[in-house]
């Protein structure tokens, strides 16, 4: 989904899935950015109270967790570093069906101008 929006080659996204993959992140930080929270919930499993829940496919769950990597991939791609999430994080994702992709907005206003 966020491929979607931000297009896939979007380098900073995609450093940031690489570095998801490869679990590279900074923890030592209060503020994290979206990399880092995404990556330590799944590690440790503290916000949602059991790494396992990260890495099920049940919707009740994967609804929550995909709402959760979107809110902070969002907050990395605008270099916002924090301590936790906000409010409506759990509703990112039902969000982003309805966003209109970068490369569409760009498109839109190139045909404007």
């Amino acid at each position: 989904m966020s491929l979607k929006h931000y297009g896939p080659n979007d380098q900073k996204l995609r450093a940031a899935w690489e570095d998801i993959i490869e679990e590279r992140g900074n923890f030592k930080d209060l503020n994290k950015d979206g990399v880092s929270h995404i990556i330590y919930e799944w590690m440790k499993g503290k916000f949602f109270k059991d790494v396992s829940i990260c890495k099920d496919t049940k919707w009740e769950n994967m609804n929550r967790t995909v709402s959760y990597i979107l809110y902070w991939i969002d907050k990395y791609m605008d270099d916002e570093k924090l301590q936790k999430v906000g409010n409506g994080w759990d509703t990112v994702a039902v969000e982003y069906k309805d966003r209109v992709s970068t490369q569409a907005m760009l498109n839109n206003v190139l045909s404007i101008a």
